[in-house]
């Protein structure tokens, strides 16, 4: 799930933080791509209009992140 879909249902980084019950500034500093559970949270409060696409968290979508603390 993309942060910028949860900006754009919520209407602000703000109003996303307070559906999750997370501070403002963790909102703030996520990635374009959400951490998964967030994105699980979102699409359980949001009774699936947020949508969790788990194919964006397999390991060849991650780009190097598991490679890299591995080398």
């Amino acid at each position: 799930m993309y942060k910028s879909s949860v900006v754009d249902f919520f209407g602000s980084q703000r109003n996303a933080s307070i559906a999750l019950g997370v501070s403002d500034q963790a909102v703030s500093q996520w990635p374009e791509l959400i951490p998964k559970g967030a994105a699980l949270e979102l699409e359980k409060i949001t009774n699936g209009a947020l949508k969790c696409d788990l194919g964006l968290y397999s390991e060849g979508s991650r780009r190097g992140k598991r490679r890299s603390a591995e080398a």
